[in-house]
C-alpha cells in the first residue's frame, strides 16, 4: 500500500508538470534555438524583470500595511502552503514509513534470493538471506537512445552511486544529433552532475533528491547552470522496476525541465528498459521515446 501511494503521488507531479508545459511543434532547426537561447544575453529584459519584481513588491508591501496582522486566517494559510511545499518530501518518507533511524544496505542487484526490492533495512546481520553480505554501496550504470523524431536523437550515458549513510551522487552525458535539410547534421553534448541524498527509503522504493550543475559543449565553447534533481526507484513485483526523475535548472539563459519516466525487467545484475522522455530548454521543446540496458552492481 505504501508503494502504491507513493507511485501514484510521483506519477500525478509528473503528469501534473507535463501537461502545464506549453508545446512546440516544429523538429528542423531546434538545435541552432537551443543555442541561441542558453547564450542570450538581453540586458533588457533583466531590467525589465527587475522593474516588474520592485513595482509587485511595492503593490505587495501597500496591501500587506492595509491588512490585519492579527487575521486567524493567515496562520492557517501559512500553514496549508508550508505543508503543500514540502509535499513532494514528507509524503514519501510518511508512505515509506522511514523513522531514520535504520540503516539501509545493498544486495548485489535488485530482488536477489526472493528480496522484495533493492535495498535491505536493518538487514545487515541477516545476510545469509542473500547467500553474502550487503555492501555499504550500490552503483548504477546505464546506456540507452532516445528517439524524439526523425531528425533529433540522443544516446545517453547515466552513473550512480549510492551509499548507506543516503548521501550519493550522480551524473550523465549525452550525445544529440539532429538532421538538417541537404543532408547536413548538427550535434553536440549534454549533461549534469548532482549531489544526491536519499530521504526515504525502504525494500520496495528508494527517493533522492540533490543540486548540482548542468553543462552543453559543442564546437562554439560550453554553457553550465544550476540543476535541481527529484528522482525515485520502485520495485513493484520481482523482475519489474520503475524509475522516475524531475531536472529542473538552467543551462546558460535558458531554463531546463526534464521529465524522465521508464519501466524496466531485471535478471541479476541487468535491466532492459523502455520509457519516455521529456525536455524543454529554453523556448524549445521535445518528447521522445527510450530504449535501454542498466547495470547494478
Amino acid at each position: 500500500m505504501a508503494l502504491l501511494k507513493i507511485q501514484f503521488f510521483v506519477c500525478f507531479v509528473f503528469l501534473s508538470s507535463i501537461a502545464s508545459m506549453p508545446r512546440q511543434v516544429a523538429a528542423q532547426g531546434l538545435f541552432s534555438q537551443m543555442k541561441k537561447d542558453i547564450r542570450s544575453q538581453s540586458v533588457s529584459n533583466e531590467t525589465t524583470k527587475k522593474k516588474e519584481k520592485n513595482r509587485s513588491s511595492e503593490s505587495y508591501d501597500d496591501t500587506y500595511s492595509n491588512q490585519d496582522c492579527d487575521n486567524p486566517f493567515s496562520e492557517i494559510f501559512g500553514v496549508v502552503i508550508l505543508s503543500t511545499v514540502t509535499a513532494p518530501w514528507s509524503i514519501p518518507i510518511l508512505a515509506a514509513e522511514d523513522d531514520y533511524e535504520s540503516a539501509g544496505y545493498f544486495p548485489g542487484y535488485p530482488y536477489q534470493d526472493d528480496l522484495s526490492g533493492y535495498i535491505m533495512v536493518d538487514r545487515l546481520s541477516q545476510h545469509e538471506s542473500i547467500g553474502s553480505e550487503p555492501y555499504p554501496y550500490s552503483t548504477q550504470s546505464s546506456t540507452d537512445y532516445t528517439h524524439y523524431s526523425d531528425e533529433i536523437s540522443k544516446i545517453g550515458t547515466r552513473f550512480l552511486i549510492d551509499t548507506t549513510s543516503r548521501f550519493g551522487i550522480d551524473s550523465e552525458f549525452s550525445y544529440w544529433e539532429e538532421s538538417l535539410p541537404g543532408g547536413l547534421r548538427e550535434n553536440f553534448w549534454s549533461g549534469d552532475t548532482n549531489v544526491l541524498f536519499r530521504f526515504a527509503q525502504s525494500e520496495s522504493v528508494q527517493m533522492r533528491t540533490g543540486i548540482g550543475f548542468n553543462w552543453l559543449s559543442d564546437d562554439i565553447g560550453s554553457d553550465f547552470g544550476f540543476n535541481f534533481t527529484y528522482k525515485g526507484d520502485f520495485f513493484p513485483i520481482d523482475p519489474v522496476i520503475i524509475s522516475a526523475e524531475l531536472d529542473l535548472g538552467k543551462i546558460g539563459s535558458a531554463a531546463l525541465t526534464h521529465v524522465r519516466i521508464t519501466t524496466g525487467v531485471n535478471w541479476r545484475h541487468a535491466e532492459i528498459f523502455v520509457g519516455y522522455d521529456h525536455l524543454r530548454l529554453g523556448e524549445t521543446e521535445l518528447d521522445g521515446l527510450i530504449g535501454g540496458l542498466r547495470i547494478w552492481f
